[in-house]
Protein backbone atom coordinates (compact mmCIF):
# COMPACT_ATOMS: atom_id res chain seq x y z
CA UNK A 1 0.00 0.00 0.00
CA UNK A 2 3.05 2.50 0.01
CA UNK A 3 2.32 3.29 -3.28
CA UNK A 4 -0.94 5.57 -2.13
CA UNK A 5 0.95 7.15 0.38
CA UNK A 6 3.38 9.99 -0.45
CA UNK A 7 7.19 9.16 0.32
CA UNK A 8 10.00 11.32 -0.24
CA UNK A 9 12.51 9.43 -2.59
CA UNK A 10 15.46 8.72 0.31
CA UNK A 11 12.73 7.36 2.55
CA UNK A 12 11.89 5.11 -0.58
CA UNK A 13 15.44 4.44 -1.80
CA UNK A 14 15.90 3.15 2.06
CA UNK A 15 12.91 1.01 1.93
CA UNK A 16 13.24 -0.68 -1.41
CA UNK A 17 17.36 -1.16 -0.45
CA UNK A 18 15.30 -3.49 2.64
CA UNK A 19 13.27 -5.07 0.41
CA UNK A 20 16.59 -5.95 -1.78
CA UNK A 21 18.20 -7.08 1.57
CA UNK A 22 15.60 -9.54 2.40
CA UNK A 23 15.31 -11.23 -0.75
CA UNK A 24 18.64 -12.22 -1.40
CA UNK A 25 19.18 -13.24 1.57
CA UNK A 26 15.89 -15.26 1.09
CA UNK A 27 16.91 -16.63 -2.30
CA UNK A 28 20.48 -16.80 -1.69
CA UNK A 29 20.69 -18.57 1.53
CA UNK A 30 18.61 -21.51 0.97
CA UNK A 31 19.68 -24.63 -0.06
CA UNK A 32 16.33 -25.84 -1.58
CA UNK A 33 15.41 -26.66 -5.18
CA UNK A 34 15.33 -29.14 -7.90
CA UNK A 35 18.91 -27.68 -9.34
CA UNK A 36 20.30 -26.75 -6.36
CA UNK A 37 22.55 -29.78 -5.43
CA UNK A 38 23.28 -30.18 -9.04
CA UNK A 39 24.59 -26.83 -9.25
CA UNK A 40 27.13 -27.68 -5.87
CA UNK A 41 27.96 -30.99 -6.96
CA UNK A 42 29.51 -29.53 -10.76
CA UNK A 43 30.97 -26.54 -8.66
CA UNK A 44 32.92 -29.04 -6.09
CA UNK A 45 34.54 -30.31 -9.73
CA UNK A 46 35.12 -27.60 -11.73
CA UNK A 47 38.81 -26.39 -11.52
CA UNK A 48 39.80 -22.37 -10.86
CA UNK A 49 42.35 -20.72 -12.82
CA UNK A 50 44.65 -21.30 -14.44
CA UNK A 51 43.80 -25.03 -14.67
CA UNK A 52 40.03 -23.88 -15.83
CA UNK A 53 41.55 -22.45 -19.00
CA UNK A 54 43.58 -25.50 -19.75
CA UNK A 55 40.54 -27.94 -19.56
CA UNK A 56 37.70 -25.28 -20.80
CA UNK A 57 35.69 -27.41 -23.46
CA UNK A 58 35.75 -30.61 -21.47
CA UNK A 59 34.38 -28.51 -18.16
CA UNK A 60 31.65 -27.30 -20.28
CA UNK A 61 30.78 -30.61 -21.78
CA UNK A 62 31.08 -32.28 -18.40
CA UNK A 63 28.87 -29.32 -16.80
CA UNK A 64 26.48 -28.28 -20.02
CA UNK A 65 27.37 -24.76 -18.36
CA UNK A 66 27.64 -21.80 -20.59
CA UNK A 67 31.27 -20.01 -21.12
CA UNK A 68 30.30 -16.93 -18.74
CA UNK A 69 28.49 -18.99 -15.82
CA UNK A 70 31.64 -21.33 -16.00
CA UNK A 71 34.01 -18.24 -15.99
CA UNK A 72 32.30 -17.31 -12.48
CA UNK A 73 32.82 -20.26 -11.01
CA UNK A 74 36.49 -20.46 -11.80
CA UNK A 75 37.03 -17.50 -10.40
CA UNK A 76 35.21 -18.30 -7.11
CA UNK A 77 37.73 -21.89 -7.21
CA UNK A 78 40.37 -19.67 -7.51
CA UNK A 79 39.99 -17.93 -4.43
CA UNK A 80 38.56 -21.32 -2.69
CA UNK A 81 35.43 -20.00 -1.67
CA UNK A 82 32.47 -22.49 -0.75
CA UNK A 83 29.58 -23.09 -3.06
CA UNK A 84 27.25 -20.87 -0.43
CA UNK A 85 29.40 -17.93 -0.98
CA UNK A 86 29.18 -18.31 -4.75
CA UNK A 87 25.56 -18.90 -4.85
CA UNK A 88 24.56 -15.90 -2.29
CA UNK A 89 26.53 -13.75 -4.36
CA UNK A 90 25.28 -14.87 -7.84
CA UNK A 91 21.66 -15.00 -6.81
CA UNK A 92 21.90 -11.01 -5.05
CA UNK A 93 23.36 -10.20 -8.36
CA UNK A 94 20.22 -11.33 -10.40
CA UNK A 95 17.96 -9.49 -7.96
CA UNK A 96 19.96 -6.54 -7.21
CA UNK A 97 19.46 -6.08 -11.50
CA UNK A 98 15.77 -6.01 -10.79
CA UNK A 99 15.70 -3.38 -7.86
CA UNK A 100 18.46 -1.55 -9.87
CA UNK A 101 15.26 -1.00 -13.07
CA UNK A 102 12.36 -1.23 -12.04
CA UNK A 103 11.58 2.74 -11.14
CA UNK A 104 12.85 3.68 -14.45
CA UNK A 105 9.56 1.40 -15.87
CA UNK A 106 7.50 1.95 -13.01
CA UNK A 107 6.16 4.68 -10.61
CA UNK A 108 4.84 2.00 -8.76
CA UNK A 109 7.53 0.38 -7.59
CA UNK A 110 6.28 -1.35 -4.29
CA UNK A 111 3.09 -2.94 -5.94
CA UNK A 112 5.69 -4.24 -8.77
CA UNK A 113 8.59 -5.65 -6.00
CA UNK A 114 5.27 -7.73 -5.18
CA UNK A 115 4.42 -9.04 -8.26
CA UNK A 116 8.19 -9.61 -8.62
CA UNK A 117 8.06 -11.71 -5.66
CA UNK A 118 5.02 -14.22 -6.74
CA UNK A 119 5.71 -13.82 -10.62
CA UNK A 120 9.30 -14.59 -11.32
CA UNK A 121 11.27 -14.54 -8.19
CA UNK A 122 11.10 -17.94 -6.92
CA UNK A 123 11.80 -19.38 -10.16
CA UNK A 124 15.72 -18.02 -9.17
CA UNK A 125 15.51 -20.50 -6.66
CA UNK A 126 16.89 -23.26 -8.94
CA UNK A 127 17.51 -21.95 -12.86
CA UNK A 128 20.19 -19.97 -11.69
CA UNK A 129 21.58 -19.70 -15.29
CA UNK A 130 18.43 -18.84 -16.68
CA UNK A 131 17.47 -16.51 -13.93
CA UNK A 132 20.41 -14.40 -14.05
CA UNK A 133 19.77 -14.35 -18.15
CA UNK A 134 16.28 -13.17 -17.33
CA UNK A 135 17.67 -10.42 -14.74
CA UNK A 136 19.87 -9.10 -17.79
CA UNK A 137 16.90 -8.81 -19.97
CA UNK A 138 15.01 -6.93 -17.67
CA UNK A 139 17.98 -4.58 -16.99
CA UNK A 140 18.48 -4.14 -20.89
CA UNK A 141 14.87 -3.36 -21.47
CA UNK A 142 15.76 -0.26 -20.48
CA UNK A 143 17.84 0.77 -23.55
CA UNK A 144 15.10 -0.43 -25.59
CA UNK A 145 12.70 2.77 -23.70
CA UNK A 146 16.11 4.62 -24.75
CA UNK A 147 15.51 3.72 -28.19
CA UNK A 148 19.29 2.07 -28.12
CA UNK A 149 18.66 -0.89 -29.88
CA UNK A 150 22.14 -2.18 -30.74
CA UNK A 151 22.92 -1.63 -26.62
CA UNK A 152 20.18 -3.74 -26.13
CA UNK A 153 21.03 -6.62 -28.36
CA UNK A 154 24.48 -6.36 -26.54
CA UNK A 155 23.27 -7.22 -23.42
CA UNK A 156 21.27 -9.63 -24.92
CA UNK A 157 24.46 -11.41 -26.17
CA UNK A 158 25.57 -11.34 -22.75
CA UNK A 159 22.34 -13.03 -21.28
CA UNK A 160 23.21 -15.98 -23.73
CA UNK A 161 26.75 -16.30 -21.81
CA UNK A 162 24.59 -17.49 -18.51
CA UNK A 163 22.01 -19.30 -20.79
CA UNK A 164 21.79 -19.83 -24.52
CA UNK A 165 17.83 -19.67 -24.66
CA UNK A 166 17.67 -16.09 -24.40
CA UNK A 167 18.48 -15.97 -28.31
CA UNK A 168 14.52 -15.68 -28.26
CA UNK A 169 14.94 -12.38 -26.52
CA UNK A 170 16.47 -10.99 -29.28
CA UNK A 171 13.65 -9.80 -32.02
CA UNK A 172 12.05 -7.89 -29.79
CA UNK A 173 14.74 -5.30 -30.24
CA UNK A 174 12.92 -4.69 -33.70
CA UNK A 175 9.46 -4.04 -33.21
CA UNK A 176 9.56 -1.15 -30.68
CA UNK A 177 6.48 1.44 -30.45
CA UNK A 178 5.00 0.28 -33.63
CA UNK A 179 1.03 0.11 -32.74
CA UNK A 180 -0.68 -3.14 -33.74
CA UNK A 181 -4.68 -3.71 -34.08
CA UNK A 182 -5.95 -5.75 -31.44
CA UNK A 183 -7.64 -7.65 -34.42
CA UNK A 184 -4.03 -8.30 -35.78
CA UNK A 185 -2.89 -9.55 -32.50
CA UNK A 186 -5.64 -12.01 -31.85
CA UNK A 187 -5.74 -13.30 -35.25
CA UNK A 188 -1.72 -14.18 -34.64
CA UNK A 189 -2.54 -15.13 -31.67
CA UNK A 190 -4.92 -17.95 -32.77
CA UNK A 191 -2.83 -18.78 -35.82
CA UNK A 192 0.27 -19.70 -32.99
CA UNK A 193 -2.26 -21.36 -31.28
CA UNK A 194 -4.04 -23.32 -33.67
CA UNK A 195 -0.40 -24.52 -35.11
CA UNK A 196 0.64 -25.56 -31.39
CA UNK A 197 -2.61 -27.50 -30.82
CA UNK A 198 -2.63 -29.18 -34.14
CA UNK A 199 1.20 -29.97 -33.73
CA UNK A 200 1.75 -28.94 -36.92
CA UNK A 201 5.07 -27.02 -35.60
CA UNK A 202 6.39 -29.96 -33.19
CA UNK A 203 6.45 -32.16 -36.18
CA UNK A 204 8.04 -29.43 -38.33
CA UNK A 205 10.54 -28.96 -35.96
CA UNK A 206 11.42 -32.84 -35.38
CA UNK A 207 12.11 -33.03 -38.87
CA UNK A 208 14.33 -30.32 -39.23
CA UNK A 209 16.32 -29.97 -36.16
CA UNK A 210 17.22 -33.91 -36.21
CA UNK A 211 18.67 -33.73 -39.54
CA UNK A 212 21.03 -30.63 -38.98
CA UNK A 213 24.60 -31.77 -38.05
CA UNK A 214 24.93 -29.10 -35.25
CA UNK A 215 21.90 -30.71 -33.20
CA UNK A 216 22.32 -33.94 -31.10
CA UNK A 217 18.85 -35.93 -32.76
CA UNK A 218 18.44 -37.74 -30.04
CA UNK A 219 18.59 -34.78 -27.44
CA UNK A 220 16.48 -33.13 -29.40
CA UNK A 221 13.83 -36.66 -29.57
CA UNK A 222 13.94 -36.08 -25.75
CA UNK A 223 13.00 -32.08 -25.52
CA UNK A 224 10.37 -32.67 -28.12
CA UNK A 225 8.99 -35.69 -26.31
CA UNK A 226 8.49 -33.32 -23.25
CA UNK A 227 5.80 -31.08 -24.52
CA UNK A 228 3.00 -30.58 -22.77
CA UNK A 229 0.10 -28.14 -23.39
CA UNK A 230 0.23 -24.44 -23.26
CA UNK A 231 -2.54 -23.59 -21.91
CA UNK A 232 -2.10 -23.58 -17.70
CA UNK A 233 -3.00 -20.67 -14.93
CA UNK A 234 -0.08 -18.49 -16.13
CA UNK A 235 -1.34 -18.52 -19.70
CA UNK A 236 -5.08 -18.05 -18.79
CA UNK A 237 -3.54 -14.44 -16.31
CA UNK A 238 -1.69 -13.47 -19.12
CA UNK A 239 -4.66 -13.52 -21.67
CA UNK A 240 -6.52 -11.81 -19.12
CA UNK A 241 -4.43 -8.82 -18.31
CA UNK A 242 -3.54 -9.10 -22.48
CA UNK A 243 -7.36 -8.01 -23.03
CA UNK A 244 -7.73 -5.88 -20.04
CA UNK A 245 -4.81 -3.75 -21.41
CA UNK A 246 -6.59 -4.10 -25.39
CA UNK A 247 -9.83 -2.46 -23.90
CA UNK A 248 -7.98 0.35 -21.99
CA UNK A 249 -4.83 0.58 -24.74
CA UNK A 250 -6.18 4.62 -24.92
CA UNK A 251 -6.34 5.29 -21.71
CA UNK A 252 -3.16 3.78 -20.83
CA UNK A 253 -1.35 5.27 -23.81
CA UNK A 254 -2.19 8.76 -22.12
CA UNK A 255 -1.11 7.93 -19.05
CA UNK A 256 2.51 5.68 -19.96
CA UNK A 257 4.79 7.28 -21.68
CA UNK A 258 6.23 3.58 -22.80
CA UNK A 259 3.12 1.70 -22.97
CA UNK A 260 3.48 0.67 -26.53
CA UNK A 261 6.61 -0.66 -26.03
CA UNK A 262 5.85 -2.84 -23.10
CA UNK A 263 2.68 -3.50 -24.53
CA UNK A 264 4.02 -4.60 -27.98
CA UNK A 265 6.59 -6.89 -25.93
CA UNK A 266 4.19 -8.38 -23.60
CA UNK A 267 1.84 -9.80 -26.58
CA UNK A 268 4.58 -10.63 -28.66
CA UNK A 269 6.02 -13.10 -25.47
CA UNK A 270 2.97 -14.58 -25.32
CA UNK A 271 3.23 -15.55 -29.05
CA UNK A 272 6.98 -16.57 -28.35
CA UNK A 273 5.41 -18.41 -25.46
CA UNK A 274 2.80 -20.32 -27.51
CA UNK A 275 5.37 -20.83 -30.11
CA UNK A 276 7.75 -22.64 -28.13
CA UNK A 277 5.81 -24.64 -26.21
CA UNK A 278 5.54 -26.53 -29.22
CA UNK A 279 8.67 -28.14 -29.19
CA UNK A 280 8.51 -29.95 -25.53
CA UNK A 281 10.99 -28.33 -22.66
CA UNK A 282 11.67 -25.20 -25.16
CA UNK A 283 8.85 -24.07 -22.81
CA UNK A 284 11.13 -22.78 -20.73
CA UNK A 285 11.92 -19.05 -22.20
CA UNK A 286 8.11 -18.22 -19.95
CA UNK A 287 10.29 -17.31 -17.01
CA UNK A 288 11.81 -14.56 -19.31
CA UNK A 289 8.58 -12.91 -19.65
CA UNK A 290 7.36 -13.74 -16.47
CA UNK A 291 9.18 -10.88 -15.57
CA UNK A 292 7.64 -8.47 -17.39
CA UNK A 293 4.51 -8.44 -14.80
CA UNK A 294 5.88 -6.54 -12.40
CA UNK A 295 5.75 -4.14 -15.28
CA UNK A 296 2.26 -4.62 -16.92
CA UNK A 297 0.13 -5.29 -13.62
CA UNK A 298 0.89 -2.16 -11.92
CA UNK A 299 -0.48 -0.40 -15.38
CA UNK A 300 -3.48 -2.37 -14.97
CA UNK A 301 -4.11 -1.47 -11.29
CA UNK A 302 -3.75 2.22 -11.87
CA UNK A 303 -5.66 2.66 -14.64
CA UNK A 304 -8.66 3.48 -12.44
CA UNK A 305 -8.84 6.90 -10.69
CA UNK A 306 -11.44 5.97 -8.16
CA UNK A 307 -9.43 4.28 -5.11
CA UNK A 308 -12.28 2.13 -4.94
CA UNK A 309 -11.37 0.36 -8.18
CA UNK A 310 -7.50 -0.17 -7.50
CA UNK A 311 -8.04 -1.79 -4.65
CA UNK A 312 -10.28 -4.37 -6.24
CA UNK A 313 -7.75 -4.81 -9.21
CA UNK A 314 -5.38 -4.98 -6.49
CA UNK A 315 -7.00 -7.55 -4.33
CA UNK A 316 -7.46 -9.60 -7.63
CA UNK A 317 -3.92 -9.57 -8.10
CA UNK A 318 -2.86 -9.92 -4.81
CA UNK A 319 -5.19 -13.08 -4.50
CA UNK A 320 -3.26 -14.75 -7.89
CA UNK A 321 0.01 -14.10 -6.52
CA UNK A 322 -0.47 -15.40 -3.42
CA UNK A 323 -1.58 -18.70 -4.97
CA UNK A 324 1.17 -18.95 -7.32
CA UNK A 325 3.30 -18.16 -4.50
CA UNK A 326 2.10 -21.17 -2.41
CA UNK A 327 1.93 -22.99 -5.19
CA UNK A 328 5.60 -22.30 -6.29
CA UNK A 329 6.41 -23.25 -2.66
CA UNK A 330 4.71 -26.79 -2.61
CA UNK A 331 6.19 -28.09 -5.23
CA UNK A 332 9.68 -27.13 -4.00
CA UNK A 333 9.00 -29.28 -1.09
CA UNK A 334 8.27 -32.05 -2.48
CA UNK A 335 11.59 -32.42 -3.72
CA UNK A 336 12.82 -32.13 -0.20
CA UNK A 337 9.85 -33.16 2.03
CA UNK A 338 11.90 -34.72 5.65
CA UNK A 339 13.45 -31.21 5.68
CA UNK A 340 11.42 -29.12 7.65
CA UNK A 341 13.62 -25.95 8.42
CA UNK A 342 14.07 -25.58 4.00
CA UNK A 343 12.16 -23.16 4.12
CA UNK A 344 13.93 -21.04 6.80
CA UNK A 345 16.67 -19.05 5.12
CA UNK A 346 19.05 -18.46 8.50
CA UNK A 347 18.36 -22.06 9.60
CA UNK A 348 19.41 -23.64 6.62
CA UNK A 349 22.25 -21.89 6.13
CA UNK A 350 23.34 -22.17 9.44
CA UNK A 351 22.85 -26.26 9.39
CA UNK A 352 25.16 -26.40 6.14
CA UNK A 353 27.89 -24.09 7.00
CA UNK A 354 30.18 -22.76 4.85
CA UNK A 355 31.37 -25.37 3.45
CA UNK A 356 28.48 -27.15 3.91
CA UNK A 357 29.08 -29.22 6.76
CA UNK A 358 27.11 -28.44 10.12
CA UNK A 359 28.94 -26.25 12.43
CA UNK A 360 30.15 -27.65 16.10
Amino acid sequence: MLDYINIDKITKTILLFGCFVISSIFLGTRVVGPDYHTYKSYYDIIPGFPELLSSFKFNMILSRFEPLFLVQIGVFKTFQLPFTVFHFVFTASFVALFFLRIGKYTPYVFTATFIYIAFAYLSGWSALRQFMATSIFFYALQYLVEGKKMKYILYILIACLFHVSALVLLPIAFYGNRRVSNIVVIFLLLLVSFLNLSNILEKTAHVLLTVLPIFNAEKISLSLAGRTSFINTIVIFWCVILFFMMYFKNILRKRYLNFELFYNIFWISLFVYIFASSFGSFNRVLMYFKILYPIVIPMCVFVFKETSGRILVFCGVAMISYVLFVRTINEMDGFQIFDNDKFIPYKTFLKEGLEGIPFK
